[in-house]
């Protein structure tokens, strides 16, 4: 039932729930496990702003999970949420700086937390 009514909201454009749908992709929960629709969910959600969408599409692009990995496209979803003071995405964000692999300007404006997708 989960994914019926998350698909109803993403339907009408709802972030929060474009990401949830996303999970239920990423994982298999309660449709077929598809890491490629996930991934373009979460890109929905992350065009619209939403932290988890960003930090999510972050992960995808550095892990390849339905796009070509992209250290520069991580980097930047990364750093959109670590904008807005996630700190999975600030530490992801730390260590491509560290490993040389981020080529983004240091962020500075902190906003609300994220959680973990």
């Amino acid at each position: 039932e989960a994914a019926r009514f998350y698909g109803l909201a993403a339907d009408q454009g709802l972030a929060d729930a474009i990401c949830n749908r996303a999970i239920l992709f990423k994982h298999g929960r309660g449709v077929p496990q598809d890491v490629g629709e996930a991934t373009r969910l979460y890109s929905l959600a992350a065009d619209q702003g939403h932290t988890e969408g960003q930090n999510a599409l972050g992960f995808c692009y550095l892990h390849v999970h339905g796009v070509t990995q992209s250290h520069v496209e991580s980097a930047r979803y990364y750093g959109l949420a670590a904008d807005k003071g996630c700190a999975e995405a600030q530490t992801m964000l730390a260590q491509a700086f560290d490993e040389g692999e981020a080529v983004l300007p240091p962020r500075s404006r902190p906003g609300s937390p994220c959680r973990a997708v």
